[in-house]
């Protein structure tokens, strides 16, 4: 399953951005642990260290969708290589839905490896055991697998969502460039030529830029404001 996310990412990718002259461009470089998972509208999310309970969730785009802080229980740390990130399928309601790894920071003793499901807000949905299994019968209903204890269990899920989507071609999409200090996190507003607000997007300081969808925009000269300070930006 991780083989076919990357593959889902390396198209949205490809997709959003353009073949620009069939070159490979670094588009930004993380220095805090990141998974990507191209689903729906989102790219998954950072977490600051592997003992830290805060998860951030950006937009395709990049800017900032949520900030989840869950509760790590003693003893264990985060596995982030190894997580499932998902809208839809657990719940039908609009919040994104997580499983976490956990496993022992000291290995050797009774404490075991789990997952365990969460929806942003970090509520926990469900304990899922050392294994579990997402998969769509015939009737295109999915089912979750777990295996706790070398008992296996299956349970129906209400969802009707997709695990993976690729990004809409045919779109245009203008580059927002920023500059925040570390840990900072701030409102991007985006303003017509008539000074009207029309858009707003929540940043923080993992990315410096915001890749936002233009394609419904009229031409003309925008402006985008950070911090009380403004840039104009072309439509064209």
């Amino acid at each position: 399953m991780k083989k076919s996310i990357f593959l889902s990412a390396i198209i949205a990718v490809v997709v959003l951005f353009g073949n620009v002259n069939a070159q490979i461009n670094l588009l930004h470089k993380f220095s805090e642990v990141v998974d990507f998972h191209y689903e729906h509208d989102f790219i998954g999310f950072v977490s600051r260290n592997k003992t830290s309970g805060e998860i951030r969730f950006y937009n395709e785009d990049f800017s900032l969708r949520k900030i989840t802080n869950i509760s790590i229980p003693a003893g264990y740390r985060i596995i982030t290589e190894k997580l499932h990130v998902s809208e839809k399928i657990f719940n039908t309601d609009n919040k994104l839905e997580f499983i976490i790894l956990y496993i022992p920071i000291s290995f050797g003793g009774e404490m075991n490896s789990f997952y365990r499901l969460y929806n942003e807000d970090g509520i926990i949905l469900k304990d899922l055991g050392d294994s579990y299994y997402i998969f769509k019968n015939s009737k295109g209903e999915y089912r979750l697998e777990t295996s706790v204890n070398g008992v296996t269990e299956v349970y129906s899920l209400p969802g009707r969502g997709n695990l993976t989507s690729v990004t809409p071609p045919d779109r245009k999409v203008t580059k927002l460039s920023y500059n925040l200090r570390p840990g900072e996190t701030a409102t991007m507003r985006i303003f017509n030529a008539k000074g009207q607000l029309i858009e707003t997007r929540q940043i923080d300081s993992v990315f410096d830029r915001v890749f936002l969808n233009t394609t419904n925009y009229r031409r003309g000269v925008y402006v985008y404001e950070i911090n009380g300070v403004s840039r104009k930006f072309v439509v064209k």
